[in-house]
């Protein structure tokens, strides 16, 4: 017959397995610090990265829709700033179209330049020591509209060259 079991006989192994040794959590926390310091740097580099992105979509998209308005004569100026759109530290400018071909069938070319104070093009933020903005250059081909023609009709009656009919002073 075996004896019954006491709580004191063995006491010293029941001690020893209730916790971990101080070589096990050492090893636990190297092993995780390997493993998880590279992780944290990716994904802040990740983050980045998607900030980045993020802001370059919107620099394209806002300079998009100001170069259609331009196009369709919604917007008047030539440059100007986003303020409308909440932006009012990056900077627009719009080149005169460049007509393409000479035949009736032609192309304008509306160039939009964004200027903004952030650098987006470097892979490391901060890097470099002094950071300067970016310029972002989106160029366009349409066909021109009506009125687009009667835009060059009434300048060239004015006697200021245009695009489509040349400088009206060597034509005379």
């Amino acid at each position: 017959m075996t004896a019954p079991w006491t709580p004191g006989k063995f006491r010293g192994a029941a001690c020893r397995r209730r916790g971990f040794t101080l070589l096990e959590l050492i090893l636990a926390v190297t092993i995780l610090t390997v493993f998880l310091l590279p992780m944290m740097v990716i994904i802040a580099r990740s983050k980045a990265r998607a900030v980045r992105y993020t802001q370059q979509r919107e620099i394209r998209d806002l300079a998009q829709r100001k170069l259609f308005d331009r196009i369709h004569f919604y917007e008047l100026q030539n440059q100007g700033d986003f303020s409308a759109e909440g932006r009012p530290s990056w900077i627009w400018s719009i080149d005169p179209p460049q007509m393409m071909g000479q035949s009736e069938q032609v192309l304008l070319q509306y160039t939009i330049r964004v200027e903004v104070p952030q650098n987006l093009d470097s892979a490391e933020p901060g890097t470099g020591g002094q950071e300067k903005g970016s310029t972002y250059q989106l160029s366009f081909w349409t066909f021109p509209d009506a009125r687009w023609y009667e835009e060059q009709d009434v300048l060239y009656s004015q006697g200021q060259p245009t695009l489509l009919y040349g400088d009206p002073t060597l034509t005379r």
